[in-house]
């Protein structure tokens, strides 16, 4: 199986970021799409104007957490805003989730947690 990442910024270049390491990640090109050059969006349980998880600086156990049916629930106002604006639990994700899951391929080894059995 083959996979196609994007290398999305962090803080846009739109918004002042920069080219370098820490404001760079590998994303998927539906969550890199939906995200655009926005840096928050509104919690959608508090309508608070959020910003969203910062992989570079959030551990993501503390705003994530993956339920049996494979969908993610936010933990905290940025994981709720990035779940929402990045349409993470679309039907179509959670399957590709699910099937990624069952060949042991989701989700990726985080160094910070226990991997499962």
């Amino acid at each position: 199986m083959y996979a196609t990442f994007h290398i999305d910024h962090i803080i846009p270049r739109k918004h002042g970021g920069l080219d370098f390491n820490d404001n760079l990640c590998i994303a998927c090109p539906d969550c890199n799409g939906y995200k655009g050059s926005d840096i928050a969006t509104f919690d959608p349980l508090t309508g608070d104007l959020t910003p969203f998880y910062n992989p570079r600086e959030q551990d993501w156990d503390e705003h994530f957490e993956l339920e049996i049916d494979m969908t993610i629930v936010g933990l905290t106002p940025e994981g709720r805003a990035t779940i929402f604006l990045l349409q993470m639990n679309m039907q179509r994700r959670v399957i590709e989730r699910y099937e990624a899951w069952m060949r042991n391929e989701y989700p990726c080894e985080n160094p910070n947690s226990e991997s499962r059995q």
